[in-house]
């Protein structure tokens, strides 16, 4: 993200399928993600705040409201709420579930934070962010889940 740090975002490729995986279905619909609405956040970083506790290899789930939604060339959805991401929380996900279907989206990338309440997400429905996504797929002959009809094991198959 040289030069933008809201431009947090990077893909890899395994060398062989992990069994049994399912792949989350990246969120590509910006009216999914709205000020006031809760992300669920995950992570395994700390348990208090100012940075204490955790990272113990204990997953934890939490929501937060969001308060800012990306625009121009800030692609950062911010949240503020009782949930924090945390040192070791960078790079995981975050989500929005539709809560008439259930269905789960990851929206973003954890980025950075506060550590206490508040967090920044490198958005999944930015433009930038899909044309990434699609020339890296393109590149490495892979489909992602949420944005391409193809891709198979998607823990979302909304297609």
């Amino acid at each position: 993200y040289r030069g933008n740090s809201t431009a947090d975002w990077a893909l890899c490729l395994l060398d062989e399928a992990i069994p049994d995986a399912i792949a989350e279905s990246v969120n590509t619909e910006a009216d999914r993600i709205e000020r006031g609405g809760d992300l669920v956040l995950m992570g395994y970083g700390c348990t208090r705040p100012g940075g204490g506790g955790g990272n113990d290899g204990t997953l934890r789930i939490g929501s937060a409201p969001v308060i800012s939604t990306p625009s121009g060339r800030d692609y950062d959805i911010v949240t503020r709420g009782s949930s924090a991401l945390c040192f070791g929380d960078s790079g995981g996900p975050s989500f929005y579930v539709d809560e008439e279907t259930g269905l789960r989206y990851q929206t973003g990338i954890n980025s950075r934070g506060d550590i206490r309440t508040t967090s920044y997400l490198s958005s999944l429905h930015v433009d930038t962010v899909q044309e990434f996504y699609q020339d890296w797929s393109e590149r490495n002959g892979v489909f992602i889940c949420g944005i391409h009809e193809e891709a198979e094991g998607c823990f979302n198959d909304a297609w």
